[in-house]
């Protein structure tokens, strides 16, 4: 029977929910309801010492804490996670705008500028790739998911595409076409076809669009052939009302995705994504749990404050070290300006 509600699930239709919840969360409508982890009200957890307790607001309360966003460096094993939902919004949908490499500066720059002033029914997209919509040339693709519990909510998150001063400049552009979750994930996965292998990273940022540019221009240079790509997400997160161990987001996300299926790739399309990010990494408020690569590229996760607690939070609950932490392994210093030129 369909209950009518919803839960910001994982943009791609192979995010498996155990981490996607422990890890943060950046799913379909969370700039409305919260991240994934944020909407965890409960967890039975299997502890370092093989004892099943209850976790939320009122008991285990440091494991409630630590699991919302401590990711692989929780110590303990969910076997099951109790979830706040939400009622189903009456509209969900898109609007589309694909632009040629050429206008790049033009895309990313309307895009930072508008970005504070999106709607939070509407989340923007930016993905670059040499291969737009799987199927045209060179360039990047501005999607926005929309979900809106009116028409008065839909006709304002709608308008800033709508109405966007370098809208005449692309190529292909759509109006707002109802699509429901699962049709959502279908055009996403174009971009993430079975039978490759993937190498990503990531950061948050809130560097200025000309610190960001000269970075974009070459990373579109040094594109790996798709589906590779890059994607760019104007986040511009609320006040998280949840204490929790989550604690690092920002402006912007930026998303490196390097896939390649021939051996004769692998160098290349292996080190791309996390060259770049380390290239950047001075501009790089932290990351996001998900799209990293810390056995190549340590980086900060959350803040030092979150970080010294989950610390204490483990120490106690797993003194035998049961469960890992994150990798902080060395890595080497080169120049990826070199490798791509």
């Amino acid at each position: 029977m369909t209950q009518n509600l919803f839960f910001p699930t994982g943009h791609c239709k192979n995010t498996k929910l155990g981490g996607y919840l422990l890890q943060g969360g950046l799913g379909w409508n969370s700039r409305k309801f919260g991240i994934a982890c944020e909407n965890v009200i409960g967890l039975d957890i299997v502890t370092a010492n093989g004892e099943l307790v209850h976790a939320n607001a009122s008991h285990n309360t440091d494991l409630f804490w630590a699991a919302r966003g401590a990711g692989g460096s929780f110590c303990g094993v969910v076997v099951c996670f109790h979830l706040r939902l939400f009622p189903k919004p009456l509209y969900s949908g898109a609007i589309t705008q694909a632009y040629d490499m050429k206008h790049l500066e033009e895309v990313y720059r309307w895009a930072y500028e508008v970005g504070p002033q999106v709607p939070a029914a509407a989340e923007l997209q930016l993905l670059m790739s040499r291969r737009v919509l799987r199927f045209l040339g060179a360039g990047i693709e501005a999607s926005v998911p929309i979900f809106a519990d009116s028409k008065e909510e839909l006709e304002e998150a709608k308008a800033f595409m709508l109405q966007s001063p370098i809208k005449k400049k692309a190529f292909l552009s759509t109006p707002f076409v109802p699509y429901q979750v699962a049709t959502m994930c279908r055009f996403r996965a174009i971009h993430y076809p079975e039978n490759h292998h993937w190498c990503v990273d990531n950061m948050w940022t809130s560097a200025t669009i000309n610190e960001l540019l000269p970075y974009l221009k070459g990373i579109a240079k040094a594109l790996p052939t798709a589906p590779s790509h890059m994607l760019w997400r104007n986040w511009h997160p609320s006040a998280r009302q949840a204490d929790m161990a989550f604690s690092v987001e920002d402006k912007i996300y930026l998303g490196l995705y390097g896939a390649w299926k021939s051996p004769l790739q692998t160098r290349k399309s292996c080190t791309w994504a996390t060259d770049w990010m380390r290239w950047m990494s001075h501009l790089s408020s932290g990351i996001q749990l998900a799209d990293e690569n810390l056995h190549n590229r340590p980086a900060r996760v959350m803040s030092d404050t979150h970080l010294q607690k989950l610390n204490q939070i483990r120490a106690v609950r797993d003194s035998s070290q049961v469960f890992s932490t994150w990798p902080t392994c060395p890595y080497p210093s080169y120049d990826p300006r070199v490798l791509y030129q």
